[in-house]
């Protein structure tokens, strides 16, 4: 399969750089953790401490994690908080490994500062859970031992009275620190049950996302066991290894503000969260999370399904006589970014508060538990790049997209293939919502793409000299076409099975705008050829995501530019 490059920095990670299997103890030797047992060096192989420092010569142990990767750890959002509340920077984080004894840093010990921490968006299908969950982004790579290993990640339904295994340094049942790692069995439990253990603990933030266990027989998780995670043992034929189910999130205190030996502790589900960690970290997992790459339909059934790359940046409080800046529409280019045109600028300048982008929505002002929708972070336009010419916008969200069968990415046309004459007389499509009333429903339309000298003679107010290379027109001429207000649509070309972005709709029939749709409809749409803005594309993708952005080097079977590092990758 020839590769591509897509703007989808997100699933695809370098297998060479991560180890073959996960989840194994190297170390075979024969309970946050109150009245729990001791363990061994090596037992845990992917429990972590993690360490704040709170002055140049103090370094206090803040909890547990989990490493899931070379270079990324799993823990608890609130334990990269700091006694403010308030999300601590990523320098004063300092994360061990191979530590068995928190008094003794052996020579089985890695030490490893923090480049960046991820949490959880509170957008999308993570809306109104507690989200306890963050990432960890390691300074460098840790380098696998028989004491320091990754676990897997549970990606299946986890049915009740399972055994689970918490390791951790938390408080002892005499409410000291332990010193030595200890490990604790907790069987899970039903919502039901952990509820009616104790409602004013669970009854407020026990929610969807979580998961609860433990027993009620002295054996529990307590203060500095938090970010540990919940592991479960599983064998097959090819031998055993582990898979974390949860992270440590809370558990049930005394009146005296101690742990309570006979409470149920409460843990993020790890499932949940694996459509966000496998966006931060590019990792894959199991047979539920699929490799979703660019330009792909997941399912042709629906308009929605068929062209899950559409969305939509909206005003959440519409202006009327302003109407052309109720709505731009958008393009999915990867789980941060979207494309549009630069009129939208214009608008979103005057009130960037009142701006959202929707995506994966059956209707106009509809959601259903498929949709997301994004603060915008930031706006970057080509005209600071490119002057002169007509330009596009690039709108960051604030949040990542998750990627599912209503909501993927489009691919960019390779170089080879960016020539005005490998597009001309062939179809593009794009999704028009009429006049963008409530409940107007996605609408598939077929869109020619016309030679330019048909293109200036039905527009006679352009000339040669102001039709530049970023303008083409599409359309059939015959009553059907977009509306006025589907300025910033893309429209889209198939090559082989992926689907590219060609063009991005400028402008209807000139220079009469707000004529009536059959007007426009008699008329060509003029469309920004997206291919050349490609490297202001691609230089803001990488400004936006970063060096360490991994691009997708395989996204289908037609081959386009390729980063240098993908030649490394691949």
């Amino acid at each position: 399969m020839m590769r591509i490059l897509a703007l989808f920095i997100l699933l695809f990670a370098n297998a060479s750089c991560e180890p073959e299997k996960c989840g194994l103890q190297k170390v075979k030797t024969r309970e946050l953790i109150v009245r729990g047992y001791g363990s061994y060096p090596g037992q845990f192989p992917w429990h972590v401490a993690i360490f704040h420092r709170k002055s140049k010569v103090r370094t206090d142990y803040a909890c547990g994690g989990s490493l899931i990767s070379a270079s990324f750890v799993l823990t608890a959002a609130h334990c990269t908080r700091g006694e403010d509340g308030h999300e601590i920077r990523a320098s004063l984080v300092k994360v061990f490994l191979g530590l068995h004894d928190k008094e003794f840093i052996g020579p089985n010990v890695q030490q490893h500062s923090v480049y960046g921490i991820h949490t959880v968006p509170s957008e999308g299908p993570w809306v109104g859970l507690k989200n306890d969950v963050a990432l960890l982004e390691l300074g460098s790579n840790v380098e696998y031992t028989n004491f320091v290993q990754p676990i897997c990640l549970n990606f299946e339904q986890i049915p009740n009275r399972v055994i689970g295994t918490v390791p951790g340094w938390g408080r002892t049942e005499v409410e000291d620190i332990s010193e030595v790692l200890k490990t604790a069995s907790m069987p899970i439990i039903s919502t039901l049950n952990c509820l009616q253990s104790n409602r004013d603990v669970f009854g407020g933030a026990l929610d969807t996302g979580m998961i609860c266990a433990g027993h009620q027989n002295g054996t529990s998780v307590c203060n500095g066991d938090s970010g540990g995670g919940l592991v479960v043992q599983r064998c097959t034929d090819g031998g055993c290894s582990w898979s974390q189910i949860g992270v440590l999130s809370f558990s049930a205190g005394n009146a005296t503000g101690h742990c309570r030996s006979d409470g149920y502790g409460a843990f993020s589900n790890v499932q949940t969260y694996l459509p966000w960690i496998s966006q931060i970290t590019g990792m894959q997992f199991g047979e539920d999370i699929s490799q979703y790459v660019c330009g792909h339909q997941q399912d042709e059934t629906t308009t929605r399904t068929r062209w899950p790359w559409h969305g939509t940046a909206y005003r959440k409080n519409p202006s009327f006589p302003n109407k052309d800046c109720n709505s731009y529409d958008v393009t999915i280019l990867s789980n941060q970014i979207v494309l549009t045109v630069h009129a939208f600028i214009y608008c979103y300048q005057k009130d960037p508060e009142s701006y959202r982008v929707r995506v994966g929505y059956p209707a106009v002002g509809i959601s259903d538990e498929f949709t997301q929708e994004f603060p915008i972070e930031k706006e970057f336009t080509s005209a600071q790049q490119i002057p002169h010419t007509r330009n596009l916008a690039i709108l960051k969200l604030k949040g990542r997209i998750q990627f599912t069968k209503y909501v993927q990415p489009i691919c960019l046309r390779p170089p080879e293939d960016s020539s005005f004459s490998s597009i001309v007389n062939q179809n593009g499509y794009l999704v028009s919502h009429g006049q963008h009333k409530y409940g107007d429903q996605p609408e598939e339309m077929v869109m020619p793409i016309v030679k330019k000298s048909k293109c200036l003679k039905d527009h006679l107010s352009l000339s040669v000299a102001t039709f530049n290379a970023e303008l083409y027109c599409a359309g059939t001429r015959n009553g059907t076409g977009p509306s006025e207000l589907d300025v910033g649509t893309g429209l889209f070309v198939q090559r082989g099975n992926n689907w590219f972005l060609a063009g991005a709709l400028f402008e209807l029939a000139s220079p009469v705008f707000y004529a009536p749709k059959s007007f426009h409809t008699k008329h060509y749409a003029m469309f920004l050829d997206v291919t050349h803005f490609s490297n202001w594309i691609v230089s803001t993708v990488k400004y936006i995501h970063g060096p360490k952005a991994p691009f997708l080097c395989e996204c289908g079977e037609f081959k386009t530019y390729v980063p240098p590092d993908c030649e490394t990758r691949s």
